[in-house]
């Protein structure tokens, strides 16, 4: 291309060579003028038909792959072969071929259309302008959701269409690519634009969304706050010794409590991990729970094992039985994980029945506690006094008619509270709402994020006590304005049918192969070029599939006000105070080594 060219179309990059299709072509550049592998380029005057009318359209293309080659510096010369030409008089010009993927153009009603012809081979190329992708990327609308600007395009903002929430979002990314400055950025859009957001926080990812980005390691009260910080609820588990952050640094909060007497029996006996095999201690555990509920009164972890212990003593033992120690010693020791899948206890011989009618009372209490042998009240003992260390019990106090207004978000950092209270947690809250909608009592979108949502609702046949109301809502949730935004890292590990009725996408990077097979599956959208793309995204960097664009885009993920309480830390500056703090206890021991040892009278004077 000669200079004057260049100065007539500075956004011309080259010509069309070779066989062109409807889908991809090929053109020649060259090294000062080519487009980076993924930036967008325009065919004009590109001749289609469109209603059966001829016509001249701008088609929209993506480089996807670059290749320089050289008909001198071929692969088949040495070393010094190749220092004699370049150090020559005559040397060749790299020859640059670039591949582009056609997007399509814009009719006038603003759809994407792909071409039905092909270009001429010598047709110019060139470099997309801003506005033409503005057109392509950003919805024509008034309110939308600004994650961020387009890769390698800062002034490009995509602007995301909420009308792609309607069938759920899933965020998946691995960790350290970016995944909690996304979904948190997303909560502040929703927040803005009007929605109700509800958290479940295992990791505290949420807990600092009241602070502005530029103050996350100041402490609250003398932090700059964000917006919407008083339109942020916090609920912490009480009682933990050792928080992800403390509250001196994410300010005021509530204590998460759960009322105990108000779980199901099959609440209580997964959250003991009493496995539904064990048929004669699920019965014990709920002889002893309807005790305490015939009485009318709330109870505790402690009244429930003290009720055990009455029921153990209801007749006397055999002479051929073994004595309580025996029988304890044989239960699974505190806190014990429960038993394997399979596992059945050898003098039960059969799986526990279904408990559909866990509410109700037993026609004759009496009877059916003279079914359950001693032994099965000891051993149901040690798995609910594993209860007991639960600092969750208490009145429960989530206002959750405040949960829902308009404009509010409600965190439920569980970080800590370990597995089965984030299960038990995400399928109290999900029914509650769940309940609300069916019975018309949700005039507003509620928008419920649900962190390692791969640990709820995991795939591969096994399940949690969320899973059935997760998949629920993912189902049929869109009708009644409850929507999910699923956030994991292990798309493979996920159900894959609640991973498939997230008809949105954003998806940062993912290396592990079994992952990017699971995204391919479940996103309709995501094409095998995407998914291929996907390990070579940078931090920040996402790929947006679903309605929330007109087309697949890249973005760089930016414009968060709040800060980040999943963020990475500076290991190097981490390492460099664990070196100060060894230092300087090293220094005190060695001077305390270094003092003289004085009577223990002289000592006893001076206290």
């Amino acid at each position: 291309m000669s200079n004057h060219q260049r100065d007539v179309d500075p956004d011309q990059v080259g010509y069309i060579i070779g066989t062109s299709g409807t889908d991809t072509f090929q053109f020649v550049s060259t090294t000062g003028l080519m487009p980076g592998r993924l930036e967008y380029i325009v065919l004009r005057d590109f001749p289609d038909q469109l209603d059966g009318q001829p016509r001249h359209v701008e088609v929209l293309a993506q480089v996807t792959r670059i290749g320089v080659a050289s008909r001198l510096l071929s692969d088949d010369l040495n070393y010094d072969e190749t220092i004699a030409i370049l150090t020559g008089h005559f040397s060749d010009r790299p020859r640059v071929v670039l591949d582009a993927r056609i997007i399509g153009y814009l009719d006038p009603r603003g759809n994407v259309r792909r071409p039905r012809f092909a270009a001429a081979p010598g047709h110019p190329v060139r470099r997309a302008s801003d506005e033409v992708l503005r057109q392509f990327f950003c919805y024509d609308i008034r309110d939308g959701i600004r994650a961020g600007h387009l890769l390698d395009r800062p002034d490009v903002d995509v602007q995301l269409n909420p009308n792609g929430l309607r069938r759920h979002l899933a965020i998946i990314a691995q960790t350290g690519a970016g995944k909690s400055y996304l979904s948190g950025r997303i909560v502040e859009c929703l927040l803005e634009l009007g929605g109700t957001v509800l958290a479940i926080d295992p990791n505290s990812d949420y807990v600092l969304l009241r602070k502005a980005h530029a103050d996350a390691e100041r402490p609250y009260a003398t932090a700059a706050h964000t917006s919407f910080a008083d339109r942020v609820d916090l609920y912490r588990i009480p009682g933990l010794e050792h928080y992800r952050y403390n509250d001196a640094l994410v300010g005021p909060s509530q204590p998460y409590r759960v009322r105990f007497s108000d779980l199901t029996l099959y609440d209580l006996l997964d959250l003991a991990g009493v496995d539904e095999k064990y048929v004669r201690i699920s019965a014990a555990v709920r002889v002893a729970l309807q005790d305490l509920k015939n009485t009318g009164a709330a109870y505790r972890p402690e009244d429930l094992v003290r009720q055990l212990r009455r029921r153990a003593r209801v007749r006397p033992a055999p002479a051929d039985e073994p004595a309580e120690d025996e029988l304890l010693a044989e239960a699974p020791p505190d806190g014990a994980a429960p038993p394997a899948e399979g596992a059945v206890d050898a003098r039960d011989g059969a799986r526990a029945p279904h408990l559909e009618d866990e509410g109700e009372e037993d026609e004759d209490a009496d009877e059916a506690a003279e079914a359950v042998e001693p032994d099965a009240f000891l051993r149901a003992i040690t798995y609910i006094e594993a209860l007991t260390h639960y600092p969750i019990w208490g009145e429960h106090n989530i206002d959750l008619d405040r949960a829902l207004e308009p404009q509010r978000a409600t965190v439920l950092d569980l970080a800590g509270g370990g597995r089965k209270v984030v299960e038990y947690t995400a399928a109290r809250m999900l029914s509650e709402i769940w309940q609300r909608a069916l019975a018309g009592q949700l005039p507003h979108p509620v928008f419920v994020v649900l962190e390692e949502a791969h640990n709820l609702v995991p795939g591969h046949g096994a399940r949690t006590r969320a899973s059935a109301i997760i998949n629920t809502i993912a189902s049929e949730g869109r009708k009644f304005h409850v929507y999910l935004i699923v956030v994991t890292q292990r798309p493979s590990k996920i159900n894959e049918e609640t991973l498939s009725q997230c008809g949105s996408q954003i998806i940062m990077q993912i290396t592990n192969g079994r992952d990017q097979q699971a995204i391919a599956n479940a996103a309709e959208s995501a094409s095998s070029e995407l998914v291929s793309d996907l390990a070579g995204l940078n931090r920040g960097e996402a790929v947006v599939l679903g309605q929330l664009t007109r087309i697949p885009a890249i973005i760089n993920v930016s414009g968060r006000q709040s800060a980040e309480g999943g963020a990475d830390i500076d290991l190097i500056e981490a390492l460099e105070r664990a070196r100060a703090t060894a230092g300087v206890r090293r220094d005190a021991e060695a001077a305390h080594a270094d003092e003289p040892v004085r009577p223990a009278r002289a000592r006893e004077a001076e206290e």
